[in-house]
């Protein structure tokens, strides 16, 4: 699996995640530890898509590919 691929999944994963966590905040019924979960999962996903770009351009920095 190349980084492109692995990066553009998490994008995916995290366009959906915002879509769930405002569909939890629209619903008042929904239980905050669903709310927290969503939320953390966004987050999780969102430091990784930041490591990749942080290690896609220091590879490019001393020339190599990933």
């Amino acid at each position: 699996m190349t980084v492109k691929k692995l990066y553009d999944m998490l994008e995916a994963r995290q366009r959906r995640l915002a879509g769930q966590i405002a569909t939890a905040q629209k619903m008042g019924n929904c239980s905050w530890v669903l709310k927290n979960s969503i939320a953390e999962n966004y987050a999780i996903i969102k430091d990784l898509k930041e490591k990749i770009s942080d290690m896609t351009a220091q590879r490019a920095v001393i020339g190599g590919e990933l």
